[in-house]
């Protein structure tokens, strides 16, 4: 090798089926990843986490179902703090 040329590397050449079949593969193979995570994330995790069905499935007694204000969807739980059953004893301090 004169004159600073390197030699050339010679690869082979998929015929365009081949290429096509490949492609096809991969995008089918990647559609199906895809869909399954997706299915995955819309899977509700607890029965009316929604509150749509108002408490179905819930107990809650220091709170109720409501329509507004809502994050997302049409309910909400609306907590309340209850109140004391017996006042809280003065604190004296030293």
């Amino acid at each position: 090798m004169s004159g600073g040329t390197c030699g050339t590397l010679q690869t082979a050449r998929a015929s365009p089926l081949v290429t096509l079949l490949t492609a096809a593969a991969l995008a089918a193979s990647g559609m199906t990843a895809l869909s399954s995570a997706a299915r995955a994330a819309d899977a509700d995790l607890a029965a009316n986490g929604g509150f749509e069905s108002g408490l179905d499935g819930w107990t809650c007694t220091a709170g109720k179902a409501v329509t507004s204000p809502v994050r997302s969807g049409t309910g909400a739980l609306e907590a309340t703090r209850p109140a004391p059953t017996t006042p809280a004893a003065p604190r004296r301090w030293r």
